[in-house]
């Protein structure tokens, strides 16, 4: 019977441990950078800098996040490589977006003429510790500077 009891008491602390983690903070973007050029698109680089305000550390591996330029989908961003973020702590999270051909003609102009445009970028990111993830939301918009 008492073992019993402490084995209800391990899992009930097991569960409250396994909170869903907070969202992360955006804090700003390194640089924006155009990636390649090629016939079947346009290939972004984006450097976000984000804060992880969870009392542990994560393990991103893998993203869905969605692009938009100055409003027009623009296509998708993935992440580079799966990446360790501390706790509490702020980061660097490279990503590489990958313009849809469908929309890449009104983005590029806007990239090519433009020195600033509006980015934004709404999805979710794969973060875990051990071999449990969870996802969790990734939002930015913001005047960004396109360097070439």
């Amino acid at each position: 019977m008492k073992n019993t009891k402490l084995l209800l008491l391990a899992l009930i602390v097991a569960l409250a441990s396994c909170a869903q983690p907070k969202a992360l903070q955006y804090k700003g973007v390194d640089r924006v950078f155009i990636g390649s050029v090629s016939t079947k698109g346009l290939q972004l680089g984006m450097d976000l800098k984000l804060y992880n305000p969870n009392d542990f550390p994560m393990t991103f591996r893998d993203a869905d996040l969605k692009a938009y330029i100055n409003s027009r989908p623009a296509g998708t961003a993935r992440m580079l490589s799966s990446q360790e973020v501390p706790a509490r702590d702020t980061f660097v999270l490279p990503v590489a977006i990958s313009l849809d051909i469908n929309n890449v003609l009104g983005n590029a102009v806007d990239l090519l003429t433009q020195r600033e445009v509006n980015v934004k970028l709404d999805g979710t990111v794969r973060a875990g510790r051990g071999g449990f993830t969870l996802p969790v939301r990734v939002h930015y918009e913001g005047r960004q500077k396109v360097k070439f």
